[in-house]
């Protein structure tokens, strides 16, 4: 090592340390003033863990009417059962069908109420020609 050099490194030492203790706490308060405070971290993170939480409920909502909802095949069932339904209502009577269904039944109730009155009349007629045949004196 060279002469010259030898009388600069106790200096050189001294130059270091004292840039050292003086780099150090600034380099520090540099990086420190860069990070986020715990408070503003918790302030600007509540509204970001609400909307995290808002979304894992409609997720779950969501989850939900899916396992609810019918499969593809169950679907196509439904819609075969509805169409044979569709196809075994219009076979039905109508309304208007039903009314004229009983509106002709009354009167045929009436009719043969009817036939049955004349029917007893005609019992009565037959009862008392035969007491007359059989009271009769042979001839």
């Amino acid at each position: 090592m060279p002469d010259w050099l030898k009388d600069i490194v106790p200096a050189l030492g001294i130059v270091v340390m004292a840039t050292g203790t003086l780099v150090v706490p600034v380099l520090s308060w540099v990086v420190r003033r860069g990070l986020v405070s715990q408070d503003d971290l918790r302030e600007t993170l509540a509204p970001v863990q609400a909307g995290v939480a808002d979304l894992a409920a409609r997720l779950q909502r969501i989850e939900g009417d899916v396992r609810h909802m019918p499969a593809a095949d169950d679907i196509a069932d439904l819609t075969e059962r509805t169409q044979r339904l569709e196809a075994d209502i219009r076979h039905l009577p109508t309304a208007d069908d039903v009314a004229a269904l009983r509106e002709t039944l009354a009167r045929l109730e009436g009719g043969i109420g009817g036939l049955s009155d004349e029917q007893k009349r005609q019992g009565r007629a037959l009862e008392r020609m035969e007491e007359y045949l059989t009271r009769r004196p042979e001839k």
